[in-house]
């Protein structure tokens, strides 16, 4: 029956009973209306019904309630975490940018939940009271922020997944044409000293595919400097991509680091891959159209990283942590 499980058991802590992350975000536009399709991960181990989740989605001038999430299929890298999806459109004539050059149109997109409550109140007498509360007050309080382009956008937030687009728009008189599109990301959060970062994401379509416009942000923190640092570098080369075969984006351009400024800079002669010899952490941004039979997609992926500093380095102790007690007698210890 139905019954109500923590995500984890925390020993004289609060348990949580619900977790959601965005895992992908797709939006089309047609002559009339802009459709979104968000893929969501779910954390939540509890025995419910399928449609007792429900979501809120917000953009400018724009706000619509009781949004059922779907039950999906889609591949990612979290096992324990169930693939969902919310589906809405708007129309254009309903929003003052409608009518607006899409092509630089950036706005807030904002997700919130709630519980069916017509179902809820049909199966909260088999819930334990305080489970109850708790599993609310975790379905309340989640907030999930982003931002989304508006022209054919496509937004990557784990390391691995798969989506269904569109090669051909649907319109009033035709369902348009889907492919699949696969990427995966390296997990880059144990490096070593010398570690490089080379594929950045690898894209697998199963349509051909051309890439383009590519700009990669990398922002990485070193230590003895208080803020983060910015290297930016832009390929415009036009890359063909076969069907079914994978590609992976690369930075494209040689780097040295200058251990005197702490910074990376462009070499083309002596360069070398990404990496940051004295070690750092944080996240790199990338940013690329593709165009796939008759449709441009934005799209958009971050990942980060983490060098873990070596247990030969004297300036730290790794993992250990040392609580010194001071003896006052050793009458409790025994000469053996």
């Amino acid at each position: 029956m139905w019954k109500l499980n923590p995500i984890d058991s925390n020993v004289g802590e609060k348990n949580q009973y619900f977790a959601a992350q965005i895992h992908a975000v797709s939006v089309t536009t047609t002559s009339t209306t802009i459709v979104f399709r968000i893929e969501l991960l779910v954390n939540s181990k509890s025995i419910l019904p399928n449609n007792i989740f429900l979501a809120t989605v917000e953009l400018p001038e724009f706000k619509q309630n009781n949004i059922p999430l779907k039950s999906k299929g889609f591949s990612n890298d979290k096992p324990e975490w169930t693939p969902y999806e919310i589906n809405f459109a708007i129309s254009k004539k309903n929003v003052s940018f409608g009518n607006d050059n899409l092509a630089n149109l950036i706005l807030p997109l904002k997700i919130t939940f709630n519980p069916n409550l017509k179902l809820l109140e049909s199966i909260q007498n088999y819930l334990e009271p305080l489970a109850l509360k708790t599993w609310l007050d975790d379905l309340y309080r989640i907030d999930l922020s982003t931002q989304v382009r508006l022209d054919s956008f496509l937004q990557l937030n784990n390391h691995q997944g798969k989506t269904e687009l569109y090669s051909q728009l649907p319109t009033h008189d035709n369902s348009g044409k889907q492919f699949t599109l696969t990427w995966s990301m390296n997990y880059y959060d144990h490096m070593k000293q010398l570690d490089q970062i080379i594929d950045l994401i690898k894209i697998n379509s199963t349509m051909a595919m051309t890439i383009t416009n590519f700009s990669f942000y990398f922002y990485y923190h070193v230590q003895d400097v208080d803020q983060y640092r910015t290297l930016k570098v832009e390929d415009n080369d036009w890359k063909k991509v076969e069907a079914n075969s994978t590609f992976a984006l690369r930075n494209p351009v040689k780097l040295l680091y200058d251990e005197n400024k702490k910074v990376l800079f462009k070499e083309v002669v002596n360069g070398h891959d990404l990496f940051l010899p004295n070690g750092g952490q944080g996240y790199y941004e990338l940013i690329f159209k593709t165009q796939v039979g008759n449709t441009f997609y934005n799209i958009k992926a971050t990942n980060t990283f983490n060098y873990i500093r070596a247990f030969n380095d004297p300036k730290h102790l790794d993992f250990f942590n040392f609580e010194y007690q001071m003896i006052n007698s050793l009458s409790g210890f025994v000469k053996v």
